[in-house]
């Protein structure tokens, strides 16, 4: 029985520091959060408003059509607005720049370490057919979100590195 549960505790620790392999951290500059990303991925600068830091993966070949990413958004928001009513508020603007925007689902998640809200709409971008998944999080007033941008032929696939970086992010002030 011992020798059976050594067992299972050596293989799940080579599962976690298998899969932390495939992940690097990131902090803030500014100290706000961090997060992890998969390794093979670009860290971008933030090229937005409101958007601290962009990763970004690599194309996966010739018939890629595009660069699966996710952002980091970080800012003072009004006092008493709750996960729910910024991700509500926030939701509302994809709708006059993504072509065919669909709202595909609007709740609270509770997965990683902070409560969160999640909503999850999909359209078309630069000719191709996207899901966007995006986490709001609340705290000491300040907002806090986490966008993830992937092809929607590929969400299934992606879906592995997604709850591992929503897992991993942490708020630092």
């Amino acid at each position: 029985m011992r020798f059976h549960l050594l067992c299972a505790a050596l293989l799940s620790l080579c599962f976690v520091v298998s899969c932390s392999r495939d992940y690097r951290g990131f902090e803030d500059g500014s100290g706000r959060f961090s997060v992890d990303y998969p390794r093979t991925w670009d860290i971008k600068p933030g090229s937005q408003t409101g958007v601290a830091v962009t990763f970004e993966s690599r194309m996966e070949g010739f018939d890629d059509d595009f660069p699966e990413n996710f952002s980091v958004t970080a800012g003072d928001i009004p006092a008493g607005l709750t996960e729910e009513s910024f991700a509500k508020a926030a939701a509302e603007a994809p709708k006059a720049y993504i072509p065919k925007f669909r709202l595909l689902s609007q709740e609270p998640f509770s997965k990683g370490k902070y409560p969160a809200f999640r909503v999850v709409y999909s359209g078309e971008l630069a000719g191709s057919e996207l899901m966007w998944e995006q986490y709001f999080f609340v705290r000491k007033g300040m907002g806090y979100s986490v966008i993830f941008t992937i092809s929607a032929k590929k969400i299934d696939a992606y879906r592995p590195a997604i709850d591992h970086v929503v897992q991993s992010f942490r708020i630092r002030n």
